[in-house]
């Protein structure tokens, strides 16, 4: 049946394909400002080991604030941009680095680590 159906849909204009690519571009940054405004993502992000956050499209770290509602712990060789507020504490285990300011309640721990103020 979908072969048969197939045959009578005509194809995309160059019209079409730039409607769609469109649709398609503005879903994923939904997604992504989604991801990005949900704490438990950002945690998960920055528990990984060699992860890097950089930013782009003319971001500036001064500008962009990371809420954590738990603890940061930023692995080794991670590196983050922006400014993180934690609730409780950030710990930048060795070889970390970060482009911004790191803010907590309780603590900011850190090991031979390089911080650069945005």
């Amino acid at each position: 049946m979908y072969l048969r159906k197939m045959g009578s849909v005509s194809l995309l204009t160059r019209e079409g394909e730039v409607e769609i690519s469109k649709r398609i571009e503005d879903g994923e940054k939904k997604v992504l400002e989604a991801v990005l405004h949900s704490s438990m993502a950002i945690k998960e992000i920055i528990q990984i080991g060699a992860a890097k956050v950089i930013l782009t499209g003319g971001a500036v770290a001064r500008n962009v604030f990371w809420q954590v509602f738990g603890v940061a712990d930023f692995g080794t060789t991670a590196h983050m941009e922006g400014v993180v507020l934690s609730q409780t504490s950030i710990t930048l285990k060795t070889g970390a680095s970060a482009n911004g300011r790191l803010l907590a309640q309780t603590a900011v721990t850190l090991a031979g680590n390089t911080v650069v103020q945005p």
